[in-house]
């Protein structure tokens, strides 16, 4: 039994505070709970080669985080940022034209190249080493991360975090950190033996007009989805 149960909360703050603590206890406890079922479940799957349980509960925890975007799909943005409060207060406030966004300055200069090299930077290196993992198909991740790009400036004008200079794109992103990140990830998957995939059906074939995605309707709708 949760200790909030015996301290009584005195204040409309402190009731604030209680409840978002046992929010969070509550959804810790339904992934641990998931996650655990994940690996002990049975099941055997090629796709999961090597490392059957350690992958099953990867994908559970992707699975989670889609029911988190659902939900907050399902709100208006000013109640999904004070959804995500519950994980960081910080997050409960409104991106304004005040904040700093990476258009500030486009000069080309090195010293504007390095101030970009911030924890999204890192983040952009992690995401991209572990995609990479999951994917295991060359085509498909560096298509992906491409179009990983053009996603972010197609919502500009609704993100304004994702405003950001031309180089920055180009070189800060793709050549610096989702490039190198893919290529590091998928040598370390063909070192140790890992089963590598072909979505396109690209394998064997002479042109690209032979790939199995544009006669196979199954394969066609998977991308589609992906």
């Amino acid at each position: 039994m949760s200790d909030d149960y015996l301290n009584i909360p005195t204040t409309p703050e402190e009731e604030i505070a209680v409840n978002q603590a046992n929010w969070w206890k509550s959804i810790y406890a339904i992934v641990l709970f998931l996650c655990a079922w994940a690996y002990l479940e049975p099941y055997h799957l090629d796709f999961f080669a090597p490392m059957q349980r350690f992958w099953r509960v990867v994908t559970m925890v992707g699975v989670c985080y889609f029911c988190l975007v659902l939900v907050l799909l399902n709100h208006r943005p000013k109640y999904g940022r004070f959804i995500l409060g519950y994980l960081d207060p910080r997050l409960n406030q409104e991106v304004t034209k005040g904040h700093h966004t990476y258009d500030d300055d486009c000069d080309f200069t090195l010293a504007n190249l390095w101030g970009d090299m911030d924890h999204y930077y890192i983040a952009h290196w992690v995401d991209w080493f572990l995609q990479t993992f999951m994917m295991r198909d060359a085509f498909l991740s560096h298509f992906w991360q491409i179009g990983d790009e053009l996603i972010e400036l197609s919502w500009q004008h609704i993100l304004p975090h994702f405003r950001e200079c031309w180089w920055d794109h180009i070189f800060s992103d793709i050549l610096l950190s989702n490039i190198p990140a893919v290529t590091l990830s998928l040598y370390i998957q063909r070192k140790y033996g890992f089963l590598q995939y072909d979505y396109w059906g690209r394998e064997g074939k002479k042109s690209w007009t032979e790939w199995e995605i544009w006669h196979c309707h199954k394969r066609f709708g998977q991308m589609l989805l992906i």
